[in-house]
């Protein structure tokens, strides 16, 4: 494939490309379609958005790239609220190249957005695939203790060491 293939010398990377994610995927499945279907969707799927953060200024940030068909807000498939993902659909394929040109690692409600092209939205794809219905990588690093704050019943945690209160 060419596109794992391409080697510029004296070149600044391209921004309108594939994650390493995504690349990765494919190579390891050994199947090149969605990665092909990437290159020419005129769908990003936008990562790390705060809970807090509206569809309306999603759609405010995310114009300025194109003209939006719409958006798809990642919803916990439990509780069916926000969970920190986003699927920007354009009407132009160059709306959603743009984006990753011009958006990636853009602070929104204090999160560096997180932005790859993708091969296309299909209906289930709104809903977090985590054990508990949320994302799955933030519910593994907030079992792994990496969110701080509180653990289990252990109570509170501190430093490496375990608070367990009393005397």
């Amino acid at each position: 494939m060419e596109l794992l293939e391409e080697k510029y010398n004296h070149s600044a990377e391209r921004l309108d490309k594939p994650s390493q994610y995504l690349i990765k995927r494919a190579v390891r499945r050994q199947n090149f379609d969605n990665l092909q279907k990437s290159l020419h969707s005129k769908t990003v799927y936008v990562g790390n958005l705060s809970h807090f953060t509206t569809e309306e200024q999603i759609h405010e940030l995310f114009s300025k790239c194109g003209s939006i068909d719409r958006i798809i807000m990642g919803l916990d498939r439990n509780k069916l609220t926000p969970c920190g993902f986003c699927f920007v659909v354009y009407k132009l394929e160059e709306g959603s190249l743009n984006a990753m040109k011009f958006l990636q690692k853009t602070i929104l409600d204090g999160q560096s957005l997180s932005i790859d092209l993708d091969p296309g939205f299909r209906e289930g794809r709104q809903f977090g695939r985590g054990i508990y219905g949320g994302q799955a990588s933030q519910e593994a690093s907030s079992e792994n203790g990496q969110r701080g704050g509180f653990r289990g019943r252990g109570g509170f945690r501190s430093r490496g060491r375990g608070f367990r209160g009393g005397r």
